[in-house]
């Protein structure tokens, strides 16, 4: 499931509101670590060595499968916002010809149309459609 989020949250027909969605499976791996922490002392009391074994065995499985999820997940993120660089490329150097030509980075996009670019490109991403440009003092905050 970490992998399904991830992905639809940076898909160009995502939404952000799919990384809320990891917030329940994180805490089911949450209390997987805590009761396979905590099953093995079962293990002395034999009318529950059974249970004990079986949902440690239940709770090692689903850690392992959402470990590898959150890894598969981040690799996917982290591949998406690579190519959303690649993708701001164009806006990046009509930006920089903005500051060549004028001294100063322009107040908003919308200034570099049309003498730099012919439109804003949209991000790509549907959970974070727009870019976000602020210069000034607010930049960097």
């Amino acid at each position: 499931m970490f992998v399904l989020f991830d992905y639809l949250a940076v898909a160009p027909k995502g939404s952000q509101i799919f990384l809320w969605f990891k917030l329940p499976i994180a805490l089911g791996f949450l209390a997987a670590i805590i009761a396979f922490l905590v099953l093995p002392l079962l293990l002395f009391v034999q009318s529950l060595r059974k249970f004990a074994l079986t949902w440690w065995f239940r709770c090692l499985c689903f850690f392992a499968f959402s470990l590898l999820g959150i890894t598969l997940g981040n690799k996917i993120r982290s591949s998406a916002f690579h190519d959303l660089a690649e993708r701001s490329t164009p806006l990046v150097s009509a930006i920089e010809r903005y500051i060549h030509d004028r001294g100063v980075p322009p107040e908003s996009l919308n200034q570099l149309i049309p003498d730099y670019l012919s439109e804003i490109p949209n991000t790509g991403m549907m959970a974070y459609p727009e870019y976000q440009y602020e210069v000034g003092e607010d930049a960097g905050r």
